[in-house]
This record gives structure tokens, C-alpha cells and sequence, in this order.
């Protein structure tokens, strides 16, 4: 769609300059310095290519302002069917662990996957696709992958080696960051109890301790909204429609730039997950798209007014022109009823000239009747 480049009028263009991208760049600037505590359990292997990007993928964590350390550092014991991921977190000291592995077992046997354990444990997967084990574990990662979005794969040693695994790996956790900082600001909306060291005075960015709540939990209960915060195009069109209080699809796509079949594969979503309501042609927010919007501080109504003038489609073009008309003639008209009244007025003065009065006279019979001469004045036509 061309977003945002491809808006077409002025007001479309001024709600996305003055009012959204001031608001989703502030919300993402929080969202990326929100930090987390992080476990990285990574094949510790002193062969390469691991040897040495295992650090790499430490240090650049650690960059994003994470709380970082390998699972090696926990002292755990690590032989067959012990999960030191799952027994440390039940400890509570880490929002994440970050496991990548060459195959599923090591992370967990059946038993575990079928239990969700693993999501228990707050795992992101990043497994070789080459896994040998893969199908046996193929329906359960598969339910994981629906709920919780939280395996990946990779492929040994291509992505490895050029940081293709990094990239996955920092997404992931993004989206993660994305989950605490709104679970924070929207505590209670979301039904969490705020943590005392969360406090508005306290900066999200200074508080570097792993979250309360499960954020794999958290994001399976509110996967739709964090999709759409996570997405400037979508979050957008919801924006833009509830400012207009609703408008027709025609329009919209007029406005964004975009045909109408383009845009109904954005709208679609946003129409599944309830955000939006299409009927007749026509799109509304509905409430709870609308509490979303209010709880990121993108919920005013009101369009902002243009201080430019605003294109004018060809049929508002004709309607302005005809009305234009009409006015010209009217006044054509009445000019001409004042001038043709002066100018009679000058030719025929007596057609404004009173009847000369009867004077009655002293005596009726001896006097003949008199009549006394009217001025010829012309006076001012009464103009209505």
C-alpha cells in the first residue's frame, strides 16, 4: 500500500505527520528499552562455528540493554532428561529462555511437550530444521506455534554463520519486549497486579528484573493486540477510521492511496480479531478496537483541521460550480430589476407622480371647481 507514502489527501496525510507517527514512534522507542532477564542455552560446544558465536549473540543482547548470561553459569547439571531450563525457572529469574539446539531432546522428552512445560518455562525454540526428531514432536510444536509463536527454526550452519540466527533470535525477543512494556502500562486493563517497582516514577528502562507474569502467557491472551501494535500500517487504518468516526471503504482506500483489494487483506484481520465492523460498504471501529486505541493514547475522534486547501473529487468540483452559478445569475437578475426600475423611473416620472387631490369648492353653485397643480416629484420606488 505504500504506507506512508502513499496517502493521497491532505487529511490523511496531516492525521499521520501530527498525530500517528509522533504516538507509534513513541511507543516503540519504549517498547525497545524495555529490558529483559534472559537465559541462553546454546550448544556449549568449542568447535566453530558455535565457539564463537554463542558470545556474539551474548553481546548483542546485552547491546539492546538486556540482563544476559549462558545456562552454563547456573551450575546446573546437565545429563540425559535433566532440564536445567525448566528446574531454574522455577526460581522465577528470568523473563526468557532462549534455546537454541541441533534436535528436541535435549530441551524436553514427550512427556514435557505434552504438558507445555515448556511454555511453563518461558522457552523461545530456535531448532535446526534439519532435526532428526522433528516429527515426533511435529503436532505439539505445531499447537506451540498457534498459541504461543514461539519455535523457530534454522538452518546449521548457513543461518549461523551469516547471523540469520541472530536476527530470528533478536526479533523474538522484540516482540517479547513488546509483551512486558504493555503489560505494564496496561496492568489493569489487562487484569495483572502492577509490581511496586513498576511505578511511573520508576523508568521501565532502569529496572532491569524479570517480570512477574508469564510473557508467553500473557502474549497468547492478547496475541491480536500485540499484532496490531506491532504493525504501522494496521494500527494505522484503526486509528484513521476511528478519528473519522467510520467512513466508506471507498474512501478509505481514496485516502490511503491504495485499490480496494489491497486494503481489504489489511482489514480482514483487523475485522477477525474484532477490531473492526464492515457492513454496506462501510467501516467502524468497534469497542474494542476503540480500547485499544485509548489505551495507547490514540483513541481522539476528531480529524485535526487542515490549514491547506483540500482536494475536491470532480463531483464536489460540479456541485461547488453549479451552486456558484446559481448565485451569479441571482445576482445578475436583481441588478437588472435596478436598473430597468431607475431607468423607467426617469422616462415615465409621473407613473410615481400622486393624482392631483379634489379641492372642494367655497361655493358649489356660482364657483366652478378648482384644482391646485401637484409638483411633479418624483419620489424614490420603494425597493424590497
Amino acid at each position: 500500500m505504500g504506507f506512508p507514502n502513499g496517502l493521497r489527501t491532505q487529511r490523511a496525510k496531516q492525521f499521520c505527520e501530527r498525530v500517528f507517527v509522533p504516538h507509534y514512534n513513541s511507543l516503540q522507542y519504549a517498547a525497545n528499552r524495555t529490558p529483559l532477564v534472559i537465559m541462553l542455552w546454546l550448544p556449549a560446544s568449542r568447535a566453530e562455528p558455535w565457539a564463537s558465536k554463542r558470545y556474539q549473540i551474548l553481546a548483542k543482547l546485552e547491546q539492546l540493554g538486556h540482563r544476559v548470561f549462558f545456562s552454563e553459569e547456573l551450575g546446573t547439571p546437565t545429563t540425559p532428561r535433566v532440564m536445567k531450563g525448566i528446574e531454574y525457572l522455577q526460581s522465577e529469574t528470568v523473563d526468557l529462555i532462549v534455546v537454541a539446539q541441533p534436535a528436541y531432546g535435549p530441551i524436553g522428552d514427550v512427556y514435557h511437550f505434552v504438558e507445555y512445560r515448556v511454555i511453563d518455562s518461558k522457552m523461545l525454540l530456535f531448532v535446526d530444521q534439519a532435526a532428526p526428531d522433528r516429527l515426533h514432536y511435529e503436532y505439539l510444536l505445531g499447537e506451540m506455534e498457534t498459541q504461543y509463536n514461539n519455535v523457530e527454526t534454522f538452518r546449521f550452519p548457513g543461518d549461523l554463520t551469516q547471523d540469520l540466527l541472530l536476527k530470528k533470535i533478536v526479533s523474538k525477543v522484540a516482540l517479547m519486549q513488546t509483551v512486558k512494556y504493555h503489560a505494564t502500562q496496561r496492568a489493569q486493563s489487562w487484569g495483572l497486579r502492577s509490581d511496586s517497582y513498576l511505578v511511573q516514577s520508576t523508568p521501565l528502562a532502569t529496572t532491569r528484573r524479570p517480570f512477574r507474569y508469564n510473557l508467553l502467557e500473557l502474549y497468547r491472551e492478547h496475541r491480536d493486540e500485540i499484532s496490531v501494535l506491532r504493525d504501522a500500517q494496521r494500527l494505522f487504518i484503526l486509528a484513521y477510521v476511528n478519528a473519522a468516526g467510520g467512513m466508506m471503504l471507498r474512501r478509505l482506500a481514496h485516502d490511503l492511496g491504495a485499490a480496494e483489494p489491497l486494503l481489504d487483506s489489511e482489514i480482514v484481520p483487523l475485522r477477525r480479531n474484532g477490531m473492526l465492523a464492515t457492513a454496506n460498504g462501510s467501516v467502524a471501529v468497534t469497542e474494542f478496537g476503540r480500547r485499544l486505541l485509548d489505551d495507547v493514547g490514540l483513541g481522539a475522534r476528531a480529524m485535526p483541521v487542515s490549514t491547506q486547501p483540500q482536494t475536491i473529487n470532480w463531483r464536489q468540483s460540479k456541485t461547488v460550480r453549479g451552486l456558484a452559478f446559481s448565485l451569479a445569475t441571482a445576482l445578475t437578475l436583481l441588478l437588472a430589476a435596478l436598473y430597468i426600475s431607475n431607468t423607467a423611473q426617469r422616462v415615465a416620472p409621473l407613473e410615481y407622480t400622486p393624482s392631483a387631490p379634489m379641492v372642494t369648492p367655497a361655493n358649489p353653485t356660482t364657483t366652478p371647481s378648482l384644482r391646485t397643480p401637484t409638483p411633479l416629484i418624483s419620489p424614490v420606488p420603494t425597493r424590497r
